[in-house]
């Protein structure tokens, strides 16, 4: 199949909602105030509650149109593997803002690989808010050729180097509740707080102290690592995120679908431990202070594995008013073997 570069499709417009930020949240284990309290979030800079880094996502307008840019393109869901997720931050959304994404197919390339022949698809959003760029989000995805097409149907997200077998789901969503947008209501209204996922959580153990200041910044030392976490996806994590993002990919909770695209078990999203890296980044520097993140899926997130998480300082850019730091990702397998590789930039002004 041929794929047009350049290709713009259908604009959406959504209202953020508070309980799909509670939903993402939860899904993440990530107990952050500022994502719940108004009065934590004020005191972090923020007129209102804002949504955590992962938040924004093209796969937003299937609820609000009914297909999304991978569905379109006419990729089974079995053959669409989540390749990466790269973030630009110009703002953070906060809760109801109205904000309108563009996607549009930016890159287009090929690769052979152990399984046959793989495209290389990726779809950049923009989201705006009154006209003002709040966030550039693309999402790169693989299309696996010279499988049997089971089909249209919602996207798969597995992602993989070259072979069947990655972590798979759309990245997060946003509800709508302001009269100013549609009105769509939140997935998981039937489950209640105390129904969240009870799994170990890399963002509830001993924090590192704020980098706030961009003398902090330069008196960090070269190579300085973040303290190193842990967490493990059970398969109820899992299945919360897939409510939690509208991410209804079967791949994710039944298991001869997992098996019959080419996996094992079921697999979990790439999105969850690249939530709880960006997490562990917001801890040490601050929400505001992000200014992009990227993610390279590399490898399949199975339930109930150990995944272990790492943030170290790779790189310092004096700039005018300020200092840019680059932190090297990754999460890891109990064998030692990445999950997620990437990075991320924050800002520390004088």
């Amino acid at each position: 199949m041929s794929y047009e570069t350049g290709r713009r499709f259908q604009p959406f417009t959504f209202v953020v909602d508070q309980a799909k930020v509670q939903e993402i949240c939860q899904a993440l284990h990530d107990p952050n105030p500022i994502y719940r309290d108004a009065a934590a979030a004020r005191a972090a800079g923020y007129a209102r509650i804002p949504a955590p880094p992962t938040f924004l996502n093209s796969s937003i307008q299937t609820l609000i149109i009914g297909v999304n840019p991978v569905d379109s393109l006419g990729i089974s869901r079995r053959r669409a593997l989540h390749a990466g997720q790269d973030y630009e931050y110009h703002a953070m959304p906060c809760v109801g803002d109205r904000l309108t994404g563009q996607t549009t197919l930016t890159e287009v390339t090929r690769k052979s690989g152990r399984s046959g022949d793989i495209v290389f698809l990726t779809l950049e959003t923009r989201f705006t808010r009154d006209d003002e760029l709040v966030a550039v989000v693309r999402n790169r995805v693989a299309e696996r050729l010279g499988r049997r097409d089971d089909g249209p149907g919602p996207s798969s997200t597995a992602s993989a180097e070259t072979s069947p077998g990655s972590s798979a789901g759309t990245a997060s969503g946003a509800a709508s509740g302001a009269a100013s947008g549609p009105i769509l209501a939140p997935s998981s209204a039937a489950l209640a707080d105390g129904d969240a996922p009870d799994s170990p959580n890399a963002s509830e153990g001993v924090r590192d102290p704020v980098i706030a200041s961009a003398a902090q910044a330069r008196a960090l030392a070269d190579n300085h690592t973040l303290r190193p976490r842990s967490f493990s996806p059970t398969r109820v994590d899992i299945a919360w995120y897939m409510v939690a993002s509208y991410d209804l990919n079967p791949i994710h909770v039944d298991e001869p679908f997992a098996r019959a695209a080419g996996f094992p078990s079921v697999i979990g999203q790439a999105m969850i431990p690249m939530g709880h890296l960006a997490a562990g980044l917001v801890d040490a520097a601050g929400l505001a202070r992000l200014r992009a993140l990227r993610g390279d899926f590399v490898r399949p997130v199975f339930p109930d594995e150990i995944l272990h998480l790492h943030a170290r300082l790779a790189g310092r850019d004096e700039q005018a008013g300020g200092v840019s730091l680059t932190w090297r990702l990754n999460a890891t397998g109990p064998e030692g073997q990445d999950r997620v590789r990437g990075e991320a930039v924050t800002w520390h002004g004088d």
